[in-house]
């Protein structure tokens, strides 16, 4: 009978080895754990590899459409809230003037009223979500309109001139008071409108008119955002802010009434 000699050193080896061995299969399982998916595709598949990497390919796309999709909605579920609260102002507002043309309202009312709605337009316009305002297009890190209640903004400063310009004076002026019906309606065609609906709305407005697209599906876009500067938004500004800013003077009652009466087409529909 013949004794082999067995290496001590082989041993130690041959330990160490299954040690490693256990550790390297027990990192691949937790991985296959964690991702419901074989660690070693292309050993586990060979030549059939390409398909399942363009599936998970794929599946990683449309995941990133999930929650692109999700934003979108947390958007777009914003505006509409802002939309409804402008909405509900807009016609409170319309009612108030055609309250104040028959006489039956104090105007300083109205005022007060047209006030508030310019401070919701600043307070919705210029919201924001994640960071990104809602209304100013794709120019989303830049707060969109501008506060006509703040003296010192360009839209009340531009306003201010334009009136005190035409008529020689003030809003705040007594002179007012001799205003009549036609120049009040020729001063808000020919200077007034122009600031809402013309080149004047730059110092209303820091927003775009291209608004966000998303893409919802791997083949369809749509629009997920809405811009201050849409027809809406300007004519509840302009029927707000010719109240507001012209209230103050010693207003004839003819003045008033075409004010008024210019106020009335601007409701607005989104």
């Amino acid at each position: 009978m013949k004794v082999s000699f067995v290496s001590s050193q082989a041993i130690t080896q041959a330990m160490r080895y299954q040690l490693l061995r256990m550790q390297s299969d027990l990192i691949v399982a937790q991985k296959e754990a964690n991702t419901w998916r074989v660690a070693d595709v292309g050993l586990a598949l060979g030549a059939r590899t390409g398909v399942s990497v363009s599936l998970n390919r794929d599946i990683e796309r449309l995941n990133g459409l999930k929650d692109s999709n999700q934003l979108a909605a947390s958007r777009l579920e914003s505006t509409q809230l802002g939309l409804q609260q402008l909405t509900e102002a807009a016609n409170d507002l319309l009612a108030a003037y055609t309250t104040g043309i028959s006489g039956a309202s104090d105007p300083a009312i109205i005022k007060q009223q047209a006030d508030q709605v310019l401070g919701l337009m600043s307070s919705v316009l210029n919201s924001n979500l994640n960071g990104e305002h809602l209304f100013a297009g794709i120019n989303t890190d830049v707060q969109p309109l501008n506060d006509f209640l703040d003296p010192a903004s360009p839209n009340r400063a531009a306003f201010d001139t334009a009136f005190s310009t035409y008529f020689g004076f003030p809003p705040n002026d007594p002179a007012a008071a001799g205003i009549t019906d036609a120049q009040m309606n020729d001063f808000l065609d020919n200077q007034a409108a122009p600031q809402f609906f013309g080149a004047g709305w730059d110092d209303w407005s820091n927003a775009t008119d291209q608004q966000i697209t998303s893409r919802i599906t791997l083949t369809e876009t749509a629009q997920t955002s809405v811009s201050a500067n849409i027809p809406g938004f300007r004519k509840l500004a302009m029927a707000a802010a010719i109240v507001s800013a012209t209230f103050d003077g010693s207003m004839s009652e003819a003045a008033r009434t075409r004010r008024w009466i210019a106020a009335l087409p601007c409701s607005v529909k989104w």
